[in-house]
């Protein structure tokens, strides 16, 4: 493996690992080390498989769990990562990323009531995380719900006044109202918040 890494043959490593788990079938450091190099490669869905067949000889960590949820979204298996991240969140109803997660392959379920559900419930919880009003505010801007997107984002930017994003959301809220001279005010807030950012 370690030469037709250095050699930078990926076919070959593949095929390496296929042999080494086909005589160690329950090495679940190497079938996690497979899968890591599948995923480098964003070869998604045959990560998560590798993962999967390995859980027949261990129980799984959290972040291996995680791992895998993340591998199953990008493969767009929405449903698969959706029974994965909810029972992550479960275990860690503090964690925003698994909220977010859990959400977007909702949304991509078409099930976006029960992802607008979940984050409003969520950013309740969290208090003073960003990410799940952004998140929020993005999917009421994408139904036309202006003014509910313009109150995500407004609570957004309370909770963190240093970070852009927020500004930024608002700006293009603006523009998508045809508000060009607002969303260009936002835009340049946006703009010298950043260029404070990376003085600081």
């Amino acid at each position: 493996i370690a030469v037709a890494e250095s050699l930078g043959d990926n076919k070959g490593i593949e095929t390496w690992y296929q042999k080494y788990l086909s005589l160690y079938a329950d090495n679940f450091k190497l079938r996690k080390e497979f899968a890591q190099h599948l995923a480098k490669n964003k070869k998604w869905k045959l990560a998560a498989k590798i993962l999967e067949e390995g859980f027949t000889w261990t129980t799984p960590s959290e972040a291996t769990l995680a791992f895998l949820a993340f591998c199953l979204r990008k493969a767009k298996l929405y449903k698969d990562a959706a029974i994965y991240y909810r029972n992550l969140l479960i275990s860690q109803p503090e964690n925003e990323e698994f909220l977010c997660s859990l959400a977007y392959c909702l949304q991509k379920m078409r099930a976006v009531p029960l992802a607008i559900e979940l984050l409003e419930k969520g950013a309740r919880y969290l208090k003073n995380k960003t990410k799940p009003y952004l998140m929020l505010g993005k999917i009421y801007l994408f139904n036309n719900e202006i003014e509910k997107a313009s109150d995500a984002f407004y609570k957004a930017h309370a909770i963190d006044n240093k970070d852009p994003q927020p500004l930024i959301a608002l700006a293009q809220l603006h523009k998508k109202s045809g508000s060009s001279t607002l969303a260009e005010q936002f835009y340049e807030k946006a703009r010298q918040l950043q260029s404070k950012n990376r003085r600081s």
